[in-house]
């Protein structure tokens, strides 16, 4: 846990690429977000779906299938919260849990006027039960990727999403529907069990490294989602 402390970036862009080799417990450390966000944009100078203010995580972060959790992330300034502050083109999240998340504000991944502009591959993220009231990603753009992601204990997907990203296996237990403002494609259920009989059905993930059903539990490697 120390060592992912140790990696937060100071600078407005993280390009390095970094590979998990364990599962790691965040439990008792102190909050962690990759992108140091002293860096305040006024929200007013925002345009969701297509802005790129140039700060952000552009690297590549994988998990080769462990786990992180019991991981906080707090706010500072709100367009750069969440655990990678904004994704930006090119940037790469792939191979991961993210377990027992809890966040004070805004949205897990990015934060508030942030937008993902990245690939997103063989991803997990649940969260906390009493930090639910947040969006899995704040913004999605027209370059986004989505292949094999459950995101769990949401309030929703986003506050806008565009139409032209890339959806396959987006699967989600989130609280509310979708504004008009959500047109990336992504499959809600109200239910872990609702979710895992699709999954089933449908062999879902039959050929995935990372997700297993193993006795009508949703897991990912060793860890048990759902």
């Amino acid at each position: 846990s120390y060592e992912l402390l140790e990696i937060a970036g100071s600078s407005e862009v993280v390009d390095s690429y970094y590979v998990l080799a364990s599962d790691i417990d965040m439990e008792g450390t102190d909050p962690f977000r990759l992108i140091n966000n002293n860096v305040h944009i006024p929200i007013s100078s925002w345009d969701p779906i297509t802005h790129n203010y140039g700060i952000g995580f552009k690297g590549i972060f994988d998990g080769r299938g462990h786990t992180i959790s019991n991981l906080t992330t707090i706010n500072k300034y709100n367009n750069l919260s969440g655990i990678f502050g904004q994704i930006m083109e090119g940037a790469v999240v792939k191979n991961i849990a993210f377990t027992n998340l809890v966040s004070d504000k805004y949205s897990a991944l990015v934060g508030e006027s942030s937008t993902f502009l990245g690939t997103m591959e063989n991803v997990a993220v649940v969260m906390n039960e009493e930090s639910q009231n947040l969006r899995f990603l704040w913004n999605i753009g027209d370059c986004a990727i989505f292949k094999n992601v459950v995101a769990v204990g949401f309030s929703d997907l986003g506050y806008e999403a565009s139409e032209n990203a890339y959806a396959e296996n987006l699967l989600t237990m989130i609280k509310n529907t979708p504004t008009k403002y959500i047109k990336t494609k992504y499959t809600n259920f109200s239910s872990s069990e609702e979710m895992i009989n699709y999954i089933k059905d449908n062999d879902i993930f039959n050929d995935s490294d990372y997700f297993d059903l193993i006795e009508n539990q949703l897991c990912f490697g060793d860890t048990v989602l759902l």
